[in-house]
């Protein structure tokens, strides 16, 4: 372990211990109402949904707070990630069980990811969809060493655009492009595999902290119909689009947005592409696991500016994030309708 990599996993062993006092301070609490019931009279089915109220509470985040399931940016992630977390998706993407998990949408090991942010489920979810032939990384997400290297060698190609020029940055292996998804220099059909990791929500909005002169938008709707636009005019015939957006409650941080059910409906239809996948996760005191729309819709994103204390239920940034596998029809087709 590296002089970097400590901070980040002494910080995950802290949350990791508060989560497991919270989660014994509820059952204690439960057992305690339990006695009183009986001490007191109160009717047993009272106290015993009273005892599970409390425990699921602090299971899902305590504090009133409510979690729930559906580029490379880190100025804006937690200091944990960069060490820690990259050695759990690591680990994630070199074990064959979780991988099926991803690839089933079956649930994932307890305590998986916990207190890290939504990259931790976004990249193996991605890797286990085996994206081939010629793959375009749309925002930068990718440009990891430990996720390129299940990467490449079922590729064909890799290009990744950034936002700004960045050759500090650039690793062995793909083509990187500095490009606008609103406008990207690339012909019609020129790609097998779009993958979108958590940029879409940035697209519209204020980017100055990416290197962007340019206001942010008054219609960030609209310039998300043009990005997708574009992934979908590179996209050839029976290609696929990999995106992730985070999910939960609507919410406007400046420099993201978060998507409700709605927003993500009007987004995956603004796509006009099929939709063969849909699995949203979210993290809770357990972790991340797999959720539903309807359970997720209460999530709140975590922003680490405006909230750079420790969260009750560890979160890092999203609370639930929500994984989209879509398709344009294989070139026999003669309809391009979803």
């Amino acid at each position: 372990m590296t002089g970097e990599e400590e901070p980040g996993a002494r910080r995950i062993a802290v949350l990791r211990r508060r989560a497991s006092e919270t989660r014994g301070l509820a059952l204690a609490l439960a057992v305690v109402l339990g006695l009183l019931a009986v001490a007191f009279a109160i009717p047993w089915t009272v106290a015993l949904a009273a005892g599970l109220a409390i425990y699921a509470v602090a299971l899902a985040g305590g504090g009133g707070r409510t979690t729930t399931r559906i580029g490379q940016r880190p100025q804006r992630r937690s200091p944990v990630w960069p060490d820690s977390g990259m050695k759990v998706v690591a680990e994630a993407l070199a074990d064959p069980a979780v991988m099926e998990s991803f690839r089933t949408g079956d649930e994932l090991p307890r305590e998986f990811g916990l207190a890290l942010d939504e990259r931790v489920v976004e990249f193996p979810w991605v890797i286990a969809r085996r994206p081939t032939g010629d793959v375009l990384d749309a925002g930068s997400a990718l440009n990891h060493r430990v996720v390129l290297e299940p990467l490449l060698p079922s590729v064909r190609s890799l290009t990744i655009t950034t936002f700004t020029p960045d050759a500090e940055h650039e690793l062995p292996g793909p083509r990187y492009v500095a490009a606008d998804l609103r406008d990207l220099p690339f012909e019609e059909g020129s790609f097998d595999t779009v993958v979108s990791i958590s940029t879409l929500e940035h697209v519209g909005m204020d980017n100055s902290e990416y290197g962007s002169s340019e206001p942010r938008s008054d219609d960030p709707d609209r310039e998300m119909g043009r990005a997708l636009d574009e992934l979908r005019r590179v996209l050839r015939p029976g290609g696929r689009l990999l995106l992730t957006v985070p999910y939960g409650r609507k919410e406007d941080h400046g420099w993201l947005r978060q998507f409700n059910r709605r927003g993500l409906r009007r987004l995956l239809e603004r796509s006009r592409m099929r939709i063969d996948e849909l699995v949203v996760y979210r993290h809770t005191l357990a972790g991340w696991h797999v959720s539903g729309l309807r359970r997720a819709s209460l999530a709140r994103y975590r922003n680490f500016h405006a909230q750079p204390t420790p969260q009750r239920d560890c979160a890092s940034a999203a609370r639930a994030v929500a994984c989209a596998e879509l398709s344009l029809p294989p070139a026999s087709g003669s309809s391009d309708q979803v």
